[in-house]
């Protein structure tokens, strides 16, 4: 997604990670970086992003505003095996109840701090640094839509973002909903004018082709099937630089990853790229 934007489209980009970047291509890319605590925290994970808003401000005569803010943190980590055992048999494996209470714990913590806490961090700086027809961008997951059985917590995770990005969109004068909805929205964006025209959206991949998501790849994996970043970086880039091309404030936006078209008598035929369909 830097890439494109900056390279592609020209943009400026601010960074913020808890890694620093370490590849010239992802440095030159990037025109200022956040370095961000790595905690579970999400009280120190949306100071540590403001206070870095507010240094790169820092000397200039007018506030930095941005036009999109996204948010691709994520990650992936099954549910413990301890957490749907019995307990006769936990306790033939020499696992205490406890044992099992706690390493359930650590999983539901670092599903939250990769995939909802930087969400809701990035959505406070939103409302201090959003530009006028602002575009607020975070990752979901199309699993997440249905009961995620043996991976509660990361589907616990990417469902509280769904939540999150539809309130969100909801509060925007942009938003769709009932008339209730819309009503108590209109008196929640007083004295909030980022609000009246910011598109929120939630992007919900299915299996994205990275080099950490191939090294749980079976062989009966075609990668040619599995959604491209590009496509995705693409299509976001579209949003940003023509509104009108927006989905609907609050939309979760699902990712249908590439299918084989069969060739005719004049062509090969080949892998489409991914297309993107509003399912809520």
């Amino acid at each position: 997604i830097v890439q494109h934007l900056s390279h592609d489209l020209q943009m400026t980009i601010i960074g913020a990670d808890v890694i620093d970047p370490v590849k010239k291509k992802d440095i030159d890319a990037l025109d200022a970086f956040i370095p961000l605590q790595h905690t579970s925290n999400a009280t120190e994970l949306t100071k540590s992003l403001s206070l870095g808003m507010r240094n790169i401000n820092d000397g200039k005569e007018k506030v930095v505003m941005v036009d999109a803010i996204i948010c691709a943190s994520g990650g992936w980590e099954g549910d413990p095996t301890s957490s749907y055992l019995p307990g006769r048999l936990l306790e033939e494996d020499g696992i205490t109840p406890e044992m099992a209470a706690e390493e359930w714990g650590k999983v539901l913590d670092k599903m939250l701090q990769m995939n909802l806490h930087p969400v809701l961090a990035a959505g406070n700086v939103a409302s201090t640094h959003m530009a006028n027809q602002g575009l607020f961008v975070a990752f979901g997951a199309t699993a997440a839509l249905m009961p995620t059985p043996g991976m509660a917590a990361y589907g616990a995770a990417k469902a509280a973002t769904h939540q999150y990005i539809q309130t969100l969109g909801a509060m925007t004068g942009l938003g769709i909903g009932h008339n209730k909805i819309r009503k108590d929205a209109k008196k929640f964006r007083r004295g909030k004018p980022y609000l009246d025209d910011m598109t929120a959206v939630a992007i919900l991949p299915t299996m994205l082709d990275t080099p950490t998501n191939r090294k749980f790849a079976t062989r009966k994996d075609d990668f040619n099937a599995w959604t491209k970043p590009i496509d995705i970086a693409e299509e976001i880039g579209k949003w940003v630089v023509e509104p009108y091309l927006r989905p609907s404030s609050g939309s979760l936006i699902k990712v249908y990853p590439p299918r084989f078209q069969p060739g005719d008598d004049d062509s090969d035929g080949g892998w489409s790229k991914s297309t993107f369909g509003q399912v809520r």
